[in-house]
């Protein structure tokens, strides 16, 4: 029997050629429903028959948005009828099924950056259940209400945000549930070549694919 997950991908208007070209990737994921995340401007695409919820601007680092973005897409995960919870940006590319899994999964990217609150930020995908979903979001509403994701601060990026609030709510997260290869964007020959290998060598995710060159590099 498979493992029933909500995969939420969040989007932006200036992503709906990639988000077209990495549907195959993302239903490799296993989730048993994808729903779109795009942005008040409603100006996202996504695939026919697939829900779409429209949360908060796409704009990146610009102050708290994209906090506000994953916090609503979690409150909102709340309502459904899913009990685990998987949200990745756009340039997700998913090779593997997600494995079953409680509590809080992620990527451990690096540890205090730029002077950050947080001992830790992961890049997406970030996975979590929904016993795990109420203290995380808790800390989350706290963490913008004490002003700490004004424009240019470590916590106004997801990555930061996400980690912090996870450490706030002392919830134990497994680093090593699923194998991801991760950059902001995959852009150098080196980089592609190292996403390259990793996925030859069985990475289940990789992070920070935007373009078609970059996918058919990684993928041949």
């Amino acid at each position: 029997m498979s493992f029933p997950f909500l995969l939420c991908i969040h989007s932006y208007g200036g992503a709906n050629e990639t988000v077209k070209r990495h549907w195959p990737f993302y239903e490799m994921s296993g989730a048993s429903r994808i729903v779109g995340i795009g942005t008040e401007k409603h100006d996202c695409v996504f695939p026919d028959g697939i829900q779409s919820v429209e949360m908060g601007d796409g704009a990146y680092l610009n102050g708290s948005n994209l906090c506000l973005r994953l916090l609503e897409t979690i409150s909102w995960f709340l309502t459904q009828h899913e009990n685990h919870l998987v949200c990745a940006e756009y340039d997700v590319l998913f090779f593997k099924p997600i494995r079953p899994f409680t509590g809080v999964c992620s990527d451990r990217t690096g540890g205090k950056t730029w002077g950050s609150k947080g001992e830790w930020f992961g890049h997406s995908p970030w996975c979590i259940d929904r016993d795990s979903a109420y203290p995380v979001l808790n800390e989350m509403v706290k963490i913008i209400s004490e002003g700490h994701c004004s424009y240019g601060t470590p916590e106004s990026s997801p990555d930061v945000f996400w980690g912090w609030a996870c450490e706030r709510a002392g919830i134990p997260v497994n680093h090593d549930h699923f194998r991801l290869f991760t950059r902001n964007t995959i852009e150098s020959e080196e980089d592609l070549k190292l996403a390259r290998q990793a996925r030859l060598d069985g990475a289940d995710c990789i992070h920070g694919v935007k373009t078609e060159a970059q996918l058919s590099f990684i993928t041949q």
